[in-house]
């Protein structure tokens, strides 16, 4: 950890999904993150293949803002 004007920073890199708030199912993050795997070096291609699931399966009230891999951020 470093630290910056007395108070520390976690700088670690996670390798797992780390959920900020839902109300979607846990099939929902597990989709976001076979995209995220799939298309790692394509984001547009991620996002694509969420949004069209997405679509199919929930309303417009839903939400799910995960982060992945420490540096990814999915709000669906």
């Amino acid at each position: 950890m470093a630290e910056t004007a007395g108070k520390k920073e976690d700088k670690s890199l996670h390798s797992f999904p780390l959920i900020r708030h839902t109300d979607m199912p846990e099939e929902t993050m597990e989709l976001c993150v076979t995209a995220s795997e799939k298309f790692a070096t394509n984001n547009k291609s991620a996002a694509k293949m969420i949004k069209e699931s997405m679509d199919k399966k929930f309303d417009i009230k839903n939400l799910l803002y995960m982060f992945f891999d420490g540096s990814l951020a999915v709000c669906v």
